[in-house]
């Protein structure tokens, strides 16, 4: 071995031997903060908690395909609200707008599938912008294709987690 890393060796082993007595210091916490799912925080730090969003959208669609077209790019828009904390925590009104490909089968055909949006959305508890999230969902559309014109709707549930500071 070389007298170089031998020599480091020998130092590191001496300073990590002088932490043999070493004792963390802790803040008291108090028993009442202790339960058991709640988080406690270090005194002086506010604890992080996560928050579910949640709110109901409805989403149309429509297109207008040329003849004997299989398939088209539908674009769908809808507006909502999210909320979480039992209405505590709101989003504001904001707009959905995408576009989804679906398969069409005949010129007088049922149509059905699923949108999939993913919004970011701005927070705020009493009505101080306290940041941002993310809500997303699978909503189920379904219409018909009557000889060209393709009309889809459908309604569901966007949800997000978001961590919180208080």
């Amino acid at each position: 071995m070389n007298s170089t890393l031998l020599a480091s060796l020998v130092a590191a082993n001496a300073a990590f031997s002088g932490l043999a007595g070493f004792q963390p210091r802790l803040a008291p916490v108090a028993a009442k903060d202790a339960v058991a799912g709640k988080a406690v925080a270090a005194p002086g730090v506010k604890a992080a908690r996560y928050v579910r969003l949640s709110g109901n959208i409805s989403l149309n669609g429509s297109a207008h395909v040329g003849s004997g077209s299989s398939s088209a790019f539908i674009h769908f828009n809808g507006s909502t609200r999210v909320e979480g904390d039992n209405g505590k925590i709101t989003s504001g009104y904001f707009s959905i707008n995408q576009s989804e490909h679906f398969w069409l089968n005949g010129p007088s055909s049922h149509v059905s599938g699923y949108v999939r949006p993913n919004v970011s959305v701005s927070l705020y508890k009493d009505g101080k912008y306290i940041g941002q999230g993310y809500v997303s969902g699978t909503i189920h559309v379904s219409g018909w294709n009557n000889n060209g014109w393709v009309n889809l709707s459908g309604s569901g549930q966007l949800t997000g987690d978001v961590s919180i500071t208080d």
